[in-house]
């Protein structure tokens, strides 16, 4: 279990980590956006990234990224990837 989610940077940091160890090696990301939930509609940190990644050795691959994590524990509840 993580610490809490406090701020947008833990929660980018958070999405950065996820995103390396599900996808491969970041290269460049361009937040889209990043906001908190009120918590009658889950409460959760929404985390939505520009990031490219190496998809060969002079390749480069664009994708569009959603991470929703519990702010509480810093439990991955979802996480989506998409070409961008």
């Amino acid at each position: 279990m993580q610490a809490k989610i406090e701020t947008w940077d833990q929660a980018r940091e958070l999405a950065l980590k996820e995103i390396e160890k599900k996808v491969g090696k970041i290269e460049k990301y361009w937040p889209d956006s990043i906001s908190l939930e009120p918590k009658y509609h889950g409460g959760l940190w929404n985390i939505r990234l520009d990031v490219q990644v190496k998809a060969g050795f002079f390749k480069k691959k664009l994708l569009k990224v959603m991470v929703k994590a519990d702010p509480i524990t810093g439990e991955i509840r979802e996480f989506k990837v998409r070409d961008a």
